[in-house]
Formats: C-alpha cells, structure tokens, sequence
C-alpha cells in the first residue's frame, strides 16, 4: 500500500484523514441569489463550501466576476474554505466546454482566495495541465473530478480513471456516477475501496441519487475524504442535509471503530 498523502488547507483543514469532512455546493439562478445561497450555506457551517459559478447566469461580464467571487469569498471564509467549480454540461452542470480554460484562467490571473479548485478531466490533457501548473503555482490544491449522470461503467473502468488524475498531479481525485441498480453502488464501492490501497492522494467517490445515499453517509467504509450535502437547493440528485450527513458520518465512524 502506498504512503497515504493528505491535503492540508491553509484554514488547517485535513483532508485525507480522520472523519470525512462535508462539503455544501451553492448554486443560484442570479447573483442575487447565489449570494443568498452562500449565506445558507454558512448557516449550516459545513467543513466546506463549493462555489458553482456555472450556476451564474451568462450575462455576467467576466470582468465582474472576480470581484464578485471575492465578496462571496469573503463571506465563506468566515466560516469554511472554499472550492471553486465551473461544471461543464458534459459533466452535469451549466458551463460551456468552450469557455471552461478561459473563464478558470481568468479566475486564477485575479488570484483570488481560493483553497481548492475542481477541474474535469473532460477538459483534456492539455488543459487540465495548464489550469493544475497555475493553480499549484498558487499553492491552490487541485481536484480531478469526473461524473456521468447516464450510468455506472465497471469498477476496472472507475479505477484507471483515479489511477489517471493522480497521474496528472491532482491532489485530491473525484468521481461521481449514476447508478441504475443497487449493484451499481457495489461497483462503485468496489472502485472506490481499491483507489484507496492503491492511490497516494485522497479521493472523492459518489454513487448519486436514493440508490446511492449510503455512499455519502457510509464514505468512511471505503476510504472517500469527502461528502456532499444540502443546505436548501440539492446541486446533484440525491444530496441529503448537512446534519442529516454528519450524524450518519459520526455514526459510521464509531461502528468503523467497534
């Protein structure tokens, strides 16, 4: 088994040891609201906040944007760290593949107080390597996330494809799936254990929907550092409320250690 490296956040924050820690996802139609969203988001006082910025309507200049992000910045951080995200269709959000390196390069030039950022490996090769080289220059710690709403591939597939972001230096690996039938979640489960004896970052693994819920409150049981939980709007089917999380988080972590 490889040594098992873990990501420290400059908040202190330790991923890749002890509980799983819970993340909220804010998203909102406008500004307005997206605002309104972090404010909930806080009142929960998740372990962490993700900034969808996808969720932003288009008609927000980028120019504006990073002042923007930073009065949401501002507010998380009174709180939590922060992920910042732009989810592309393909991965299941509302960002454009077309704008995806821009909009992200953008962000990073503004250097923002960012303490982690997502980046699909959708984007290809090449620009997951230029977007990981700026955010590590930052000493921004990277996520390697990829999704698919359709189906739940075979647990090999699951596997090279974490073995693949670690590759790439991510720091922290990420997949979610949709699975079709209680096995899918097995498949997933199976996936996920052997990342974790064979991988030397943490890594993220979500089964979604009501078939997969015991993947966001049981993660401990194969090796995921992090969750994802609700604080008014789900962003991903299945997502549950913080504290509903945290007490079947509590809960599996004592039975892990019975």
């Amino acid at each position: 088994m490889p040594f098992k490296k873990t990501v420290t956040l400059d908040s202190g924050l330790l991923l890749g040891s002890g509980l799983p820690k819970v993340c909220v996802p804010v998203i909102g139609r406008n500004e307005n609201e997206f605002l309104h969203n972090v404010h909930l988001a806080c009142v929960s006082k998740p372990d962490l906040i993700e900034l969808r910025i996808d969720c932003l309507p288009d008609c927000m200049e980028m120019t504006s944007l990073p002042d923007y992000l930073q009065t949401c910045l501002k507010e998380v951080h009174r709180i939590c760290p922060a992920i910042l995200t732009y989810r592309t269709e393909h991965d299941g959000g509302n960002g454009r593949d077309g704008l995806y390196l821009s909009v992200l390069e953008h962000i990073l030039n503004a250097r923002l107080s960012v303490d982690l950022l997502d980046i699909e490996i959708n984007a290809g090769h090449q620009v997951f390597d230029k977007l990981c080289n700026l955010s590590h220059l930052q000493h921004i710690p990277v996520i390697a996330s990829w999704h698919n709403f359709g189906f739940t591939p075979a647990a090999d597939e699951l596997v090279r494809c974490f073995e693949t972001m670690q590759t790439w230096h991510a720091d922290i690996a990420k997949i979610a799936v949709m699975p079709e039938t209680p096995d899918d979640v097995s498949v997933l489960c199976c996936a996920a254990q052997t990342a974790d004896r064979l991988l030397s970052i943490p890594h993220i693994a979500i089964s979604m929907g009501p078939l997969g819920t015991k993947t966001r409150t049981e993660c401990e049981r194969f090796g995921s550092c992090l969750t994802f939980a609700s604080a008014g709007s789900a962003s991903a089917p299945g997502q549950i409320s913080v504290d509903a999380v945290r007490a079947a988080l509590i809960q599996t972590h004592e039975e892990q250690k019975g």
